[in-house]
C-alpha cells in the first residue's frame, strides 16, 4: 500500500488515411526516483537547519567546471552573497586575506596534477566592515578522473571566530598567570635577601647586648634591634599579603 509516482505519456495512433483510430498510453513507474529526490531535499533542509544554528557549511563541485552546490552557510562561511555562482568564488577566494588566498589557489594547482588532495585550514575572512573573522576549511577530492572532464570535490566550513577569541584570551591569560609567577618569583628572592639584613642585625646586635655593660652602648643596640624588628615585621607582613592576594582572601580597605 502507498501512493505512487507515475509519469504518463500519450500518442495518438493514425490510420494510411490520417483517422485517429486509437491513443497510446505509456505509464512509466517514478516512484523510486520521486523517494530519492524527496530523501536529497529533506537532507537539503535538514543540513540547512543545521548549517543555520552551528554555521557549519557544505559545498559539492567540480573543480575544473568549478560548478556545483552550497548551501546557505558555506556563503556566508567565505564572506559570499548567497547564490553567488560558485566559479566566481572557487579559485578565485577575494574574501580570503591574501596570505589565506595564496595558500587556497596553491592547493587546487597541486590537485589538478594530483598533489593534493585534501585541506584542512583555519582562514581568515574580510569583511564589509573591514574586520577579519575566522573560518575552518576542510576540502577534499571525492572523484579525480580529468580524462571525463571531472575532478568532484567537497567542502565542509564552519565559522570559528569564537573560538579563535576564546583561544586568544586563554593565552592572554596563560602569559598573564607566566608573568605574575616570574614577579612572583622575583619578589620572593627580593625578600630572602631583604629578610636576611634585619634578621642579621638583630642577631648580632643582641649578641652585643649580651656583651656590653655600658649602658650608652646597650642603649644603642637596643634601638637598632628595635628598628629592624619593626623592618623584618614589615617584610613578612607584605609577604603574607602576597600570599593572600593568590589565595583571593585579601581584603581592600
Amino acid at each position: 500500500t502507498g501512493t505512487i509516482s507515475l509519469i504518463s505519456k500519450f500518442a495518438p495512433l493514425y490510420d494510411a488515411l490520417g483517422n485517429l483510430i486509437n491513443i497510446l498510453l505509456i505509464n512509466i513507474d517514478n516512484t523510486e526516483t520521486t523517494n530519492a529526490y524527496s530523501k536529497i531535499q529533506d537532507f537539503e533542509e535538514f543540513f540547512t537547519l543545521i548549517g543555520n544554528y552551528a554555521k557549519v557549511g557544505y559545498a559539492h563541485f567540480n573543480a575544473l567546471k568549478c560548478d556545483g552546490y552550497a548551501v546557505n552557510s558555506w556563503y556566508r562561511n567565505v564572506g559570499e552573497k548567497e547564490g553567488t555562482p560558485l566559479n566566481e568564488i572557487i579559485k578565485v577566494h577575494s574574501h580570503f586575506h591574501p596570505d589565506d588566498r595564496r595558500m587556497m589557489l596553491r592547493f587546487f594547482d597541486q590537485v589538478l596534477i594530483r598533489e593534493a588532495s585534501h585541506l584542512r585550514r583555519d582562514v581568515r575572512i574580510l569583511r564589509e566592515d573591514g574586520t577579519y573573522t575566522w573560518t575552518r576549511v576542510n576540502v577534499m577530492v571525492r572523484d579525480f578522473r580529468p580524462e571525463d572532464g571531472i575532478i568532484d570535490m567537497v567542502c565542509v566550513n564552519y565559522d570559528i571566530t569564537e573560538l579563535k577569541e576564546t583561544e586568544r584570551k586563554l593565552i592572554a591569560a596563560r602569559d598573564k598567570a607566566e608573568e605574575l609567577d616570574r614577579l612572583k618569583s622575583a619578589f620572593l628572592a627580593n625578600m630572602s635577601h631583604e629578610i636576611r639584613t634585619p634578621l642579621n642585625a638583630i642577631v648580632g646586635f643582641s649578641s652585643l647586648l649580651t656583651e656590653t655593660e655600658d649602658m650608652k652602648d646597650r642603649k644603642q643596640y637596643m634601638a637598632i634591634v628595635q628598628e629592624n624588628t619593626e623592618l623584618l615585621l614589615q617584610l613578612i607582613s607584605d609577604i603574607l599579603d602576597l600570599s593572600k592576594m593568590e589565595s583571593g582572601a585579601f581584603e581592600f580597605v
